[in-house]
């Protein structure tokens, strides 16, 4: 289980400030693009935000790669900033919401990146099968918040869906995101699926010692790692 910090903000020095905060300790980083349009009225930094800035942090993002999460009506209009900043970052992974029924195919062949779904704590499993071919799809995300700001309470009850993906055969990566803590991890690590990343984001940036708090999240994953593997 591999931790990667999210960042979610809509002031352009925060993004950056978190990045190299955290840049020490990790060394892929989900970005998250709220649009204001179907998650309230919540907006964060935008792709166009990036790219004016991005010059500027060079050698830090050579270091690095970005997962890019949209929660956005309407990806289509993005397309050519999406490409800008491909040429000057190394991005892993797109991810769209299902409730928008992204065409996964489609934005692939247009962008080149592989591309993933968010499922919010609403979204049916059973319906996200009937829609897509799931092994098709290489990282899915679980919310455990409904997508808005960080800080939100986390919601336990969608991490049953880990389940229910690997009993239906999904072989890849899922990953839980929305208030995961140094306190709501043990729900998580009391399940009998676990996810393969952990997307950390208010823990991190609301951290007074930044050192400190990576110390604490890892210490307790690695804990539980050595307790399941004496058993």
């Amino acid at each position: 289980m591999e931790i990667v910090p999210a960042i979610l903000t809509s002031d352009i020095d925060s993004f950056w400030d978190q990045i190299i905060k955290l840049s020490p300790y990790y060394d892929t980083f989900h970005i998250d693009i709220i649009d204001g349009t179907i998650y309230g009225n919540n907006k964060t930094v935008t792709i166009d935000d990036i790219l004016k800035t991005i010059d500027s942090h060079t050698d830090l993002v050579n270091k690095i790669v970005f997962d890019i999460h949209f929660m956005v009506k309407e990806p289509n209009y993005l397309f050519k900033n999406i490409l800008d900043l491909k040429s000057k970052l190394t991005i892993k992974t797109l991810y769209f919401h299902y409730k928008t029924r992204p065409n996964t195919q489609l934005l692939y062949g247009e962008l080149g990146i592989e591309i993933g779904l968010a499922i919010d704590p609403d979204d049916s499993i059973a319906q996200l099968i009937q829609n897509y071919d799931i092994n098709s799809i290489k990282n899915i995300i679980i919310m455990t918040v409904f997508p808005r700001a960080q800080g939100q309470s986390f919601l336990e009850y969608p991490l049953d869906k880990i389940e229910q993906l690997r009993v239906a055969g999904y072989r890849y990566n899922i990953s839980v995101d929305g208030g995961v803590n140094d306190k709501t991890i043990s729900l998580i690590l009391s399940k009998s699926f676990l996810p393969d990343f952990l997307n950390i984001g208010s823990f991190f940036s609301k951290s007074e010692n930044i050192k400190e708090s990576v110390k604490k999240i890892t210490s307790i994953i690695q804990a539980f790692s050595k307790e399941t593997k004496s058993q």
